[in-house]
């Protein structure tokens, strides 16, 4: 079974996705992004936890790892987009 991404990279069908889903291949340069930038779409993560309760040790740092890799994540796309869209073959459309 392909992935959604490798679906798209092989056919002529389009899709949607978050970011967060497809950061790993926008470097293999076979795909085109096109931000969706009016209006614009946010992704959110909260952490929820009982008032009770402080995060114990391990899932703190859990958290704090998964807080670097979006932050990570987010600079690499920040890259990908602002890429002069000429070295895809066309205009990136705003």
């Amino acid at each position: 079974m392909i992935g959604t991404l490798e679906f798209v990279a092989r056919t002529d069908w389009m899709t949607v996705l978050p970011s967060l889903i497809s950061v790993n291949d926008i470097r293999k340069g076979d795909l085109v992004v096109n931000p969706i930038v009016d209006p614009p779409l946010h992704a959110e993560f909260v952490v929820i936890q009982p008032t009770r309760r402080t995060l114990s040790r391990p899932a703190r740092l859990f958290l704090e790892r998964f807080e670097a890799e979006i932050a990570n994540i987010h600079t690499i796309w920040d890259r990908a987009l602002q890429a002069p869209a000429a070295t895809k073959g066309g205009k990136r459309r705003r």
